[in-house]
């Protein structure tokens, strides 16, 4: 690492010359005041616990034939989950009432029935009832879906132009001129979109 220092002429306090001074890397560990309070970590505002008793489990839920669709269905299926994690127990009820915070995650469809059940469920006796322990979280995956869609749907093209659709026919990807709902159609976009950004930035 290099310094450059300027002199200063104590008359005219003009600089009167420039100098190259050559200077070591800072090394933290062989600073005599690395100890000092300053450098300590500030004090945690709520410090989770770790080890091995609170290592996150995962668990596969088991398939069930309950519609999504309907407020209903929505209802089912959280009871459904709660008894498969046993936590249907009026015990583990309270429990989740008073301490849990369990994030649901669904697509759009079953976020909006969820929040809808928030709504009715709104002046109910109990948190536990009211669902106050659940955080809805819509599915990402059909974000990137509607997003890889979206692109799709801008840049086309032709074979013609400097579109997708170009780029398409030089790659010999089928299957990719319309946007489908069924079959591989996302992923293979997703793939080609990769591929075709990958192309442009080694191009630059």
């Amino acid at each position: 690492m290099s310094l450059w220092s300027l002199s200063l002429n104590s008359n005219s306090e003009r600089g009167s010359g420039l100098h190259k001074a050559e200077t070591h890397e800072f090394d933290f560990s062989s600073y005599s005041d690395r100890d000092h309070v300053t450098f300590a970590s500030p004090h945690p505002v709520n410090l989770l616990p770790t080890g091995p008793e609170y290592v996150t489990q995962q668990f596969m839920l088991g398939t069930v034939h309950i519609e999504e669709a309907s407020y209903e269905g929505n209802d089912q299926l959280i009871r459904e989950w709660l008894r498969q994690l046993n936590l249907d127990s009026l015990q583990e009820q309270q429990k989740t009432g008073l301490f849990r915070v369990i994030g649901w995650v669904g697509d759009q469809l079953t976020a909006e029935r969820l929040r809808g059940l928030f709504k009715f469920r709104a002046q109910d006796l109990n948190s536990y009832e009211r669902l106050d322990w659940m955080v809805v979280v819509f599915g990402w995956f059909h974000l990137q879906m509607a997003f890889a869609n979206s692109l799709h749907k801008q840049y086309l093209g032709t074979n013609a132009g400097r579109g997708l659709m170009q780029a398409f026919t030089l790659l010999e990807r089928k299957g990719l001129n319309s946007v489908q709902t069924r079959g591989p159609f996302h992923q293979n976009l997703h793939d080609a979109i990769l591929l075709i950004a990958e192309a442009h930035f080694r191009a630059c």
